[in-house]
């Protein structure tokens, strides 16, 4: 039987110490039709030269440069637009592939052609590989309930079909964080949603990382915006379940929390109690309440100055 070609996606911008790696990673696949996808976003660090590399070697490698950076949304739409492939699934380019992970999904995929989307649990690592942890939120969504009312379920690995793709909008070029949770809630809205168990996928934690540590509030806004968009369209056509609209506002307290905490680090006191104040009118009491005083207390010199006495006791 014919293998169903897979295009691997990777939007790429300044992950020059990461970057051979995710590649390596991808071209040592045991599934031999598979295409690799590179657009890179007007990166300043030697990343181009490192997919001129692989390209000039390797004919199953496609790639494009954008002129400047146009954000991760454009640039992963870009990736999309330039694929062939019936199978599609993202790798960011700082993180890399367990061996047999595309085989293990194509072979999904023909098991259950319905699923418009297929995802795996991961390793969590650290800037160097090392296996710090398995994923959190990697779990079968129960039926009857959607990633988006769960709030959990999908982690890297992510494996979708073009033909649910192109039933979606795509991917938000607009965005430029979240923009895999976008497109995941677009997705089950076209199809079913199937968990393989099994660790595929080994994603690097890094201080540049656009949805880790310093990135964390940025992250959690468009978080928020994905959740938003899902929970609009839903209105008008509830092919899946959405949340409640105080969930969705418990979710904005949340980030405008996160956005006082980090006003408040800065020494920026009035945009703080701004903040502060459209947290708790948004949403107060809520599932989301304990995260927030973390969210606040966490992004503040107290704290600092807290774990700086701690470190004294200790000694």
């Amino acid at each position: 039987m014919t293998q169903p070609l897979y295009s691997v996606l990777v939007a790429n911008y300044n992950r020059g110490p990461y970057l051979r790696e995710a590649i390596q990673s991808i071209l040592d696949q045991s599934y031999q039709s598979k295409e690799l996808v590179i657009v890179d976003d007007g990166s300043t660090d030697d990343s181009w030269e490192i997919i001129s590399e692989f390209s000039r070697s390797d004919k199953g490698i496609v790639v494009h440069r954008n002129s400047g950076n146009t954000g991760c949304g454009a640039a992963m739409r870009k990736c999309a637009e330039l694929s062939s492939g019936e199978l599609l699934c993202l790798v960011g380019s700082d993180d890399v592939l367990v061996p047999g992970a595309l085989e293990i999904m194509a072979k999904a995929h023909l098991e259950f052609p319905s699923c418009s989307l297929i995802n795996s649990t991961h390793y969590v690592c650290d800037e160097h590989l090392h296996i710090l942890r398995m994923a959190y939120g990697a779990a079968a969504i129960p039926k009857g309930e959607s990633y988006l009312s769960f709030g959990k379920g999908i982690t890297n690995l992510v494996s979708f079909t073009r033909l649910h793709y192109a039933r979606t909008a795509g991917i938000d070029a607009s965005f430029k964080r979240a923009v895999d949770q976008d497109l995941f809630y677009k997705l089950e809205e076209v199809g079913s949603v199937h968990f393989i168990d099994q660790p595929l996928y080994k994603y690097r934690v890094n201080s540049s990382g656009i949805s880790t540590l310093k990135n964390l509030s940025k992250s959690r806004y468009w978080f928020g915006l994905a959740k938003d968009n899902a929970y609009h369209r839903r209105l008008k056509a509830p092919s899946v379940k959405s949340i409640e609209k105080k969930e969705l506002n418990a979710w904005w307290s949340l980030v405008y929390m996160s956005k006082a905490g980090e006003a408040f680090r800065s020494f920026r006191l009035g945009k703080g109690i701004c903040w502060f104040l459209m947290s708790i009118t948004k949403s107060t009491f809520d599932s989301y309440a304990v995260l927030k005083l973390q969210s606040l207390f966490l992004s503040t010199y107290p704290h600092r100055w807290y774990q700086q006495w701690r470190k004294k006791q200790a000694s």
